[in-house]
């Protein structure tokens, strides 16, 4: 449990950190970096940016979906389930 928390925290910080970066190079207060601007491509196009999912090394960091609203929905519904396992019960079994 405590290592899907953590790996939720992580995309969580990716998530955040990459939209406010998009902000502020919309704004013109940084430069667009190609990662920036592959970012805004993909969630023009309706999807996740790649490196939300996967990391610099080519490994799955999170779950892949075609679109993004259900990528949301996907974060969503997993730190539902994370909150409610810390909260109200846990698992007795687990499995990846």
């Amino acid at each position: 449990l405590f290592q899907e928390i953590e790996r939720l925290i992580k995309i969580l910080h990716i998530v955040r950190t990459t939209l406010r970066d998009v902000g502020f190079a919309i704004k013109g207060e940084i430069i667009m970096t190609p990662q920036l601007s592959s970012t805004v491509d993909a969630m023009y196009d309706g999807k996740p940016p790649t490196h939300w999912y996967v990391d610099a090394g080519g490994v799955e960091i999170a779950w892949t979906v075609p679109s993004l609203p259900s990528w949301f929905a996907g974060l969503l519904k997993r730190h539902k389930q994370l909150m409610d396992w810390l909260t109200t019960m846990r698992p007795n079994v687990y499995w990846l």
